[in-house]
């Protein structure tokens, strides 16, 4: 059992969560630029991504697609710049999958406690400065209630144009 905290998220994350399981993986895309790749193609591909593959490899796919989408300025700047709204805001919902691409946008740096997310998954992405991730393994046998024994599994830093999948 995987716990995840949000040790610190500074501005901005881009989010395509879904209700399946995963894992942890985080890799760097060098550049800017993907100007022509937008919201609607991101999701088109998560969508064809997920059909094909519903495992580890169609979570990769989109990671890749994320980070991709996070290369693109108009994107950022529309969606996740200075003048965005503070709040959480759904991109897209799609209904026959039920994922969503989500853009949490705070007005300062915030810590998240240590929270479990089940049987779903999410892929952060980072749109600008930084979140700094935790990845908790449950080491008690969860037996007694609000008490959980907690060992770090795996910490990371996603940095702008960076996405993690994480369950």
């Amino acid at each position: 059992c995987y716990l995840i905290q949000v040790a610190e998220v500074v501005h901005v994350v881009v989010w395509v969560a879904v209700g399946i399981g995963g894992n942890i993986t985080g890799h760097h895309i060098r550049g800017r630029g993907h100007v022509d790749y937008g919201l609607d193609d991101c999701c088109v591909d998560c969508r064809a991504a997920l059909k094909a593959d519903g495992g580890d490899g169609g979570r990769e796919k989109i990671r890749r697609n994320l980070e991709k989408l996070l290369q693109n300025e108009g994107f950022v700047a529309e969606n996740c710049g200075a003048d965005a709204e503070v709040g959480v805001h759904t991109l897209y919902h799609d209904e026959e999958l039920d994922f969503h691409v989500l853009a949490h946008i705070y007005a300062e740096g915030k810590q998240s406690p240590p929270h479990d997310h089940g049987h779903s998954w999410a892929i952060y992405g980072q749109a600008i400065l930084h979140t700094e991730m935790i990845v908790w393994d449950r080491k008690d046998d969860q037996t007694e209630v609000g008490k959980a024994d907690l060992a770090v599994a795996r910490q990371f830093r996603l940095d702008p144009g960076r996405a993690g999948v994480v369950q």
